[in-house]
């Protein structure tokens, strides 16, 4: 039998299959292959199954009705009290996708329990509880959903959870994980045990998913990780951290950063230190020794306002000053600066764009709005210091003059601030401290 022979993708089907075992037959739906010459199958218990044309004895089409499916709410497994306890919470994203064969587009399907279901080999680390929130793509995702997202980290800390994970969208997944760090440990605290994020770059139903491995390990770090010290690890992101898919890496929440678009190893830790990395054909973790922490338990986590206004624009050659709003519209202006943070107003043209933009910027100084520059460089530090331009700008209003985050945290950050009162006398110096 060759490739070419195979049913098609999203067709049930009945497979004979020879193995060192005999014969054995399987069923259920045909998904997508990386292969030309293999056949990959979702069985009825949610794993995958991949077969080589050679192996292949031969197959049917079965009717969809008829092939036995996973419950949508699995039976508890028995709690074994020698484990500790995790909880699952539940967002969306491609972890609990499938795709649509019809259509051909991923859809969010995927229940909490059904992503546990999937993995039962997580039922010997730890005992899992779930706790579903919403089913959405990262890219929707507002501070109201931070501030859901908090309340249940909250929620499962008090009914006794060792360690959260959060299954979240990949696109936005490093700001939603810089939300959460600020809001258990923005002033001086730190959260009662590990919260780890992790999502898939590949829908959960491809026979090339990395949504069950990331799954597992980042279980297996919410029950058996480091207690979190509130210096950077906070929040954590468990991602695959090759792209031969052999290895999953733990980067803090606070420096993460999405590189690539599609591809599974898609963080990357910014200025920082990798946690943690574990070769999935390994059984140990290469982790450091446990740090103690002098930071007490946050008894309650800050959450965000819901209701500001932060316009972000984007430096280069087709600023404008009508591109930015009227001072009187908005809580804060971001700016991504160019190389070591900088704008285009050089007072050389102080009549022409450039000259326009500066007088603009006056205006939001005058009305104690205030302009935060963060980088569109990935690494390295903004400093305003360094040349005549970076002084124009620091007295225009434009600030903080030195700082070393990625642009992504430091707009989480710049959201944290604003909405916490202690920190609004002097918002650019409370934007450089190390909260």
């Amino acid at each position: 039998m060759s490739g070419k022979d195979l049913p098609p993708a999203g067709q049930y089907v009945q497979v004979r299959r020879r193995s060192h075992e005999g014969i054995t037959e399987h069923v259920g739906m045909v998904i997508e292959s990386q292969d030309t010459d293999q056949l990959t199958l979702r069985l009825v218990n949610g794993y995958h199954l991949v077969v080589d044309v050679n192996e292949l004895d031969s197959w049917e089409s079965t009717d969809e009705e008829d092939t036995p499916r996973l419950q949508s709410s699995p039976e508890p497994q028995e709690m074994n009290h020698n484990l500790p306890s995790v909880r699952l919470i539940h967002t969306g994203g491609t972890i609990a996708s499938q795709v649509d064969y019809e259509s051909g587009a991923v859809q969010a399907r995927y229940s909490a329990e059904e992503l546990l279901d999937s993995v039962p080999q997580i039922a010997e680390i730890a005992n899992l509880s779930a706790d579903q929130l919403f089913n959405k793509w990262s890219d929707d995702l507002r501070a109201t959903d931070w501030n859901e997202i908090i309340q249940a980290t909250k929620r499962a800390f008090d009914e006794g959870a060792r360690g959260v994970v959060i299954a979240h969208g990949t696109d936005t997944m490093h700001m939603t994980a810089a939300a959460v760090a600020f809001a258990w440990c923005g002033k001086g605290g730190r959260p009662p045990g590990p919260i780890v994020f992790t999502g898939s770059q590949r829908s959960s139903d491809r026979g090339s998913s990395d949504a069950f491995v990331n799954l597992r390990a980042a279980i297996e770090w919410a029950a058996k990780g480091p207690e979190p010290t509130g210096e950077g690890d906070g929040t954590v992101i468990v991602m695959h951290d090759s792209l031969e898919g052999g290895r999953v890496a733990v980067i803090s929440g606070l420096s993460a950063r999405k590189m690539h678009t599609s591809a599974r190893a898609a963080f990357a830790s910014i200025g920082r230190r990798t946690l943690a990395t574990h070769d999935l054909h390994a059984s140990e973790w290469d982790m450091p020794e446990p740090e103690t922490s002098e930071r007490h338990i946050t008894d309650e986590p800050d959450l965000f306002l819901t209701d500001l206004r932060i316009l972000q624009t984007i430096a280069g050659p087709f600023l404008l000053a009508e591109h930015l709003s009227q001072p009187e519209d908005v809580d804060a202006l971001i700016i991504h600066g160019t190389g070591l943070g900088h704008l285009p107003l050089d007072v050389i043209e102080a009549e022409g764009m450039n000259g326009d933009i500066a007088r603009k910027l006056s205006s939001y100084k005058e009305a104690e709005v205030p302009v935060f520059v963060v980088q569109q460089c990935i690494r390295g530090p903004i400093n305003l210091d360094v040349y005549s331009k970076g002084r124009m700008m620091q007295k225009l209003g434009v600030g903080p003059a030195r700082t070393t985050m990625a642009p992504d945290t430091a707009i989480v950050k710049i959201a944290y601030i604003l909405g916490h009162k202690e920190f609004t006398d002097d918002l650019h110096a409370a934007y450089q401290e190390n909260l």
